[in-house]
């Protein structure tokens, strides 16, 4: 990525001798009319750069990887050529798309440093595309690595930023996403209070958007509201209400949404807090063996290390034993 933004050398031109003339203005307005992108390849890359987008939250990693980088590394060689200015923010808006589809995709590859320097990367294209809208979305996407890392203030404070950039735009979906995570940050930090204002705003920016959406980038759902409140429930200690809002989204989630496998695991940790031993392991295993290798990423595996912690009092129940025995390699599970 670098040099993804560099800017055209002047340092070659050379002078006119006098009485000859470089550049009549015509032609000089004509020349500012061109660029080396048609607008009809311009549209397409759009098109295809807002799929790999909404083709993010189901498909593996490795299916995507290839084809976001090879449009990646062609955008990162038309921005090299002189563009005009418009066409230029559009390039550029298609870069930090890609970027931090490329980040999110490096994360899920347990390659979290790469996928920082994808974020990193993609935060000046966002910039110079003067798009808000981005720029939240990747500081969203970039909270997920401070969670990794286990400083969740640290990931509380950049989702806040995403917040406030999304701010300066059209209330979409967008808006309901940002508040349903900045709500789950609060719940891991035990802040039951913020966390119930943040699900409040979710609800109403849900209510406001109705079906608006930004393609590639917003990608936000009643099913995915209602697998946040799950979430924020179980984390703040309110199993019978996360349960509820757990069947809620099973309900109404896609059979391939990857976001399945996070509901699942966060109902099956309900059980768990409830000490109901039996459901919760058997719920946590049967969800578990459907996982691919290639869907064991960084985020799976610190919900199913989450889930065994909700265990740990009952450590010593066969039940428990059982499922440590299976798991322990697999996701890194002890007792």
């Amino acid at each position: 990525m670098d040099g993804l933004l560099e800017q055209t050398s002047l340092n070659n031109v050379t002078s006119v001798p006098n009485g000859t003339d470089g550049c009549e203005p015509e032609e000089l307005l004509e020349a500012l009319k061109l660029s080396s992108v048609g607008r009809g390849t311009l549209d397409e890359l759009e098109e295809r750069v807002a799929g790999f987008g909404q083709e993010l939250p189901s498909a593996l990693p490795t299916q995507l990887q290839g084809p976001v980088l090879a449009h990646l590394g062609q955008v990162r060689r038309l921005l090299r050529q002189p563009q005009p200015d418009a066409v230029r923010r559009r390039l550029c808006s298609a870069a930090a798309q890609l970027a931090g589809i490329a980040g999110g995709l490096m994360f899920d590859l347990h390659q979290p440093a790469k996928a920082e320097r994808y974020y990193a990367a993609a935060m000046p294209a966002a910039a110079e595309a003067g798009d808000p809208a981005l720029t939240a979305w990747l500081l969203a996407n970039t909270s997920y690595l401070h969670v990794y890392r286990g400083d969740r203030r640290a990931a509380l404070s950049v989702a806040q930023g995403a917040v406030t950039f999304a701010r300066r735009c059209a209330i979409t979906t967008q808006h309901a996403w940002l508040a349903s995570l900045e709500a789950e940050l609060h719940a891991t930090i035990g802040d039951g209070r913020a966390t119930d204002l943040a699900l409040r705003r979710a609800d109403r920016t849900m209510r406001l958007a109705s079906t608006q959406h930004r393609p590639g980038i917003d990608f936000f759902s009643a099913a995915k509201l209602a697998a946040y409140k799950g979430s924020c429930f179980m984390l703040v200690g309110q199993p019978t209400r996360a349960r509820e809002h757990c069947q809620e989204a099973l309900a109404l989630l896609s059979r391939t949404a990857r976001t399945r496998t996070f509901v699942e695991l966060d109902l099956a940790t309900t059980f768990a807090q409830q000490c109901e031993l039996e459901p919760a392991c058997e719920l946590a295993r049967d969800t578990l063996i459907r996982l691919a290798p290639e869907e064991h990423t960084p985020r799976v595996i610190r919900r199913v290390q989450d889930f065994r912690r909700s265990l740990d009092p009952n450590g010593s129940a066969r039940t428990v034993r059982d499922f440590d025995e299976q798991f322990r390699v697999a996701f890194g599970l002890g007792r």
